[in-house]
């Protein structure tokens, strides 16, 4: 005799989870500040400046991304304040990367080192 009790079905595999997001911002902000301390070498600063990224912005967002960090590494964190954290410092740190773009551009194969500081591809322009 068949047993009358239906067996369940697995359950799906969930599609993130916490330690993933949170490894995922923890390289972004590594990212992030590997960009911002290129940036931050003397013999960029007049480029920057001319484009409105002063030593001061550079080194509020280095501040803004060790913040950050010490919060993605608390478990206790409300995931909200992270995230917002984390999408702030990306897009000042894109802004860094297009005013490195538009300086070093890809088409000059002698930018290609300078461009792998910013975390550029060496011969493609960024979207």
């Amino acid at each position: 005799m068949p047993d009358p009790t239906p067996t369940p079905p697995p359950a799906p595999a969930p599609k993130d989870n916490r330690s993933t997001l949170n490894q995922d911002w923890i390289n972004s902000l590594n990212n992030a500040g590997k960009v911002v301390a290129a940036a931050q070498k003397a013999e960029y600063a007049p480029v920057f400046a001319t484009g409105g990224i002063t030593a001061d912005k550079l080194t509020a967002l280095a501040t803004d991304i060790a913040a950050a960090l010490a919060l993605a590494g608390d478990a206790t964190t409300a995931r909200a304040t992270l995230e917002a954290a984390v999408k702030s410092i990306i897009a000042r740190r894109r802004e860094i990367q297009f005013a490195a773009d538009a300086q070093w551009p890809p088409s000059n194969p002698a930018n290609a080192g300078i461009r792998r500081e910013f975390r550029l591809s060496p011969d493609k322009a960024m979207k």
